[in-house]
């Protein structure tokens, strides 16, 4: 049985503009050992987000490019 969720990744199009998004919103940035356009993370509390770079998925396996640029987004969430 499922007990909590602490971390959620979405792949996004400007890994920037998604953690000042979510700044606004309360989430607090947090820094990771490199600091890189094409990862982030945010916290509020216990829970995370990841933000990935959408482009960052060209070189990964391809199980990582079919979640990476499947369409279409925004029509769902898959944990």
């Amino acid at each position: 049985m499922l007990k909590q969720i602490n971390l959620l990744g979405m792949f996004v199009t400007d890994v920037p503009k998604s953690v000042a998004f979510y700044r606004q919103l309360g989430f607090a940035p947090i820094t990771s050992r490199k600091d890189s356009r094409d990862a982030a993370y945010v916290g509020l509390g216990d829970f995370k987000l990841q933000f990935i770079a959408k482009d960052s998925a060209k070189d990964k396996p391809e199980a990582f490019q079919k979640d990476a640029f499947g369409e279409p987004k925004g029509a769902g969430l898959f944990i």
